[in-house]
This record gives C-alpha cells, structure tokens and sequence, in this order.
C-alpha cells in the first residue's frame, strides 16, 4: 500500500483533520496560518554569506550554525528587517553536545540576543502545544523593537554545553501561540 492511500485510510480512523502537520516534510494537508510570515535567519545567511562568527564569515549554514561557548554569531538584520512580519526572535537549540543531558539548561538563562548591543527585554518560552516548541527552545523579544536594527548578535556562555546548535527565524510569537497547526498522528 503507498504512503498516500495508507493516509487516505488511517486518517479519519486517528482522527486527524485538515489543516493538520507534522512537519514540512509529511503529506499532511496545508496548514494556512492566520499569522505573519516567518523570516527565517538561517536562510538569509546561507543565501547572502553575510553573517559571521566571532567576525570571520560563514560560507553557509549547513543546518544551522553551530556556536560554542563565548562564540558570537553576528547577522546584518539591516538587510531584512523591513520585511519581518514579527520582531520575535524565535530561538531552537537542534542539536547539542553537553556534558550531562539530563541537566539541560533552559535557553533564556545561557542565551543573549542582542540588536546593536541591547540585549532582549524578553525571553519567553513559547506555548507547548506548537510544532517547534520544543523543551529548550525560546522567543527573545525586545520593547520597544529598534526603528532601524543593524546588527543581530546571538552568543551564549555554558559550562553545561561544549557546542550548541540553533534554529532561528523571526515570527509573531503572540500569534503563533495563539494559532499553534494541529499536529498529525500518523
């Protein structure tokens, strides 16, 4: 039996309903979000080479970035930040190597975002019912956001943690936790 008619079947017998995901990576049906698009830093990154580590530049971001403890990833957010539809930093750790797993920190305690040099006046922890939110994720907010950023900073310091790789996009955190896309059981 293909995936899609195993799909067509198991779907209304789980109980899942359109507008459900996953991920990008299923067959679930589309999920038309109320909110405003996400801009997706990694992505700016790897398409211009303008950000960098600790000031040496970054060819690409195979993934996403990784950064070890002192370590600063410097992003020109002047270049995109007319066409952000939310000034939330959404932060996801993805992958780490640390020295005790069950002794996680939570990202707003070890992580500074900083748009020309103030740090956020907020890091939240997203609702958990979103596709993306997992345990040590965060959204870093600043109040007021800058008219005109410059420069998007984002270090952390962790004795806990060797390595430490992100996921980061910019979003609506208040919308996204308000309009989280069912997720799909199959």
């Amino acid at each position: 039996m293909t995936r899609a008619a195993l799909l067509a079947v198991a779907a209304p017998l789980l109980g899942a309903t359109a507008g459900c995901r996953v991920s990008d990576d299923w067959d679930c049906p589309a999920y038309e979000s109320p909110c405003p698009a996400r801009f997706d830093v990694r992505t700016f990154c790897n398409a211009t080479q303008a950000c960098t580590l600790n000031g040496t530049a970054l060819a690409t971001l195979d993934g996403a970035p990784q950064i070890t403890s002192g370590d600063t990833l410097s992003i020109p957010i002047a270049d995109f930040a007319a066409e952000l539809g939310g000034h939330d930093l959404f932060l996801m750790p993805v992958s780490v190597e640390i020295a005790d797993p069950y002794a996680y920190p939570d990202v707003c305690t070890f992580t500074t975002a900083r748009l020309d040099g103030v740090a956020a006046t907020t890091c939240l922890r997203p609702n958990p019912v979103r596709l993306y939110a997992s345990s040590p994720s965060a959204s870093f907010r600043w109040a007021p956001f800058p008219a005109h950023p410059q420069v998007l900073e984002i270090s952390y310091v962790e004795d806990l943690i060797f390595a430490q790789t992100y996921w980061f996009w910019f979003e609506d955190g208040a919308c996204e936790d308000a309009n989280p896309a069912p997720i799909c059981y199959l």
